[in-house]
């Protein structure tokens, strides 16, 4: 609701925005007139820009499709062509808002470089060359990630192949030696999609008891913070389920913990009024540009290999064991 409530903000400010620089074209008059027209023109398809852009964060909802699952996250089998993401990076319709506020501002210093003052011409080559350098830096960063992105899809299909998580857990398996949480709560993070929509995550959980509700979103972040950050994690299919996570480290006893992430989701507002949509959450974190490292910090203080944590969990869990009983559904 927040961020909606952002984005209502954003769209009545370009409105404004948009209007007025529209009733300025002309009305202005002068030797230099046609030049400012034409910057403000410009700055009229920003606005216009940012109107559309915040338009489409509230009305666009992605349309809904299965999509194949490893360990509860969604994934494409199909590896995306490099070609496609340059070719989308240059598309105007995918642009986001500060690459169009860069566009205009080069632009606007071209337009008067030109026409009105044609000392400032070096300036304009200087900001144009500084826009081509960091967009081009953007651009081989995005095309590593997906070149990353891809190479994961293949081990995930090769380990797939050979998936062995379609087993029992047992009474006499959660009480063994050397137990893990990763393998008692293994076959219902196979089985509960933590992408897409939130509500779609709550229904998969309908099958299963809260206690393994807390452990599976326990498992998702303390997988993702230790094996990145909080950052990855919130930025990520599996900071949908922080929330599960506070409350699941709230009940196995692990306080410090709990109290270290909801320190960090106060940071994007996501305590108070949880942000479940990772786009909105995405785009939430990185509009008030925060920072996790102090969390991250916290974190490998408290436990430095997740080890203790790793004790709570199973405690916790040979405490609730007749909850985490699991059965291999017979498949005529």
């Amino acid at each position: 609701m927040a961020i909606k409530k952002k984005y209502i903000f954003g769209i009545i400010i370009c409105s404004i925005l948009l209007c007025f620089s529209v009733m300025l074209i002309p009305l202005i008059t002068g030797k230099d007139g046609f030049a400012f027209q034409l910057i403000l023109a410009l700055f009229s398809l920003w606005m216009a820009w940012g109107i559309y852009r915040g338009l489409r964060r509230i009305f666009y909802k992605p349309k809904q499709s299965k999509k194949l699952t490893f360990q509860g996250v969604e994934y494409n089998t199909v590896p995306t062509p490099l070609r496609k993401v340059a070719l989308d990076f240059f598309n105007p319709i995918k642009m986001r808002f500060d690459t169009m506020r860069s566009i205009f501002i080069v632009g606007a210093l071209g337009i008067y470089s030109c026409l009105v003052g044609p000392r400032l011409m070096i300036c304009f080559w200087v900001a144009l060359s500084v826009l081509v350098i960091v967009k081009l830096g953007v651009l081989i960063q995005t095309l590593r990630f997906v070149k990353k992105q891809n190479e994961l899809r293949r081990v995930v299909n090769d380990v797939l192949e050979d998936n062995d998580a379609n087993y029992d857990v047992t009474v006499d398996m959660i009480n063994a030696d050397g137990a893990t949480s990763d393998q008692i709560i293994r076959p219902v993070r196979e089985r509960v999609s933590v992408g897409g929509f939130f509500d779609d995550y709550a229904q998969n959980l309908l099958s299963f008891t809260t206690a393994q509700r807390y452990i599976l979103a326990i498992n998702h972040y303390i997988s993702a913070v230790y094996g990145d950050s909080h950052y990855e994690f919130f930025l990520s299919d599996q900071g949908n389920v922080y929330m599960d996570a506070i409350e699941g480290l709230t009940a196995i006893g692990a306080n410090e913990y709990a109290n270290i992430l909801r320190k960090a989701a106060e940071k994007f507002e996501g305590l108070e009024h949880p942000v479940c949509d990772l786009e909105d959450r995405s785009a939430n974190i990185n509009f008030l540009c925060v920072d996790f490292e102090d969390e991250d910090k916290a974190l490998y203080e408290l436990d430095e290999d997740g080890k203790k944590i790793e004790s709570m969990m199973m405690t916790y869990i040979r405490n609730h064991a007749s909850e985490f009983i699991f059965q291999q559904p017979n498949i005529c």
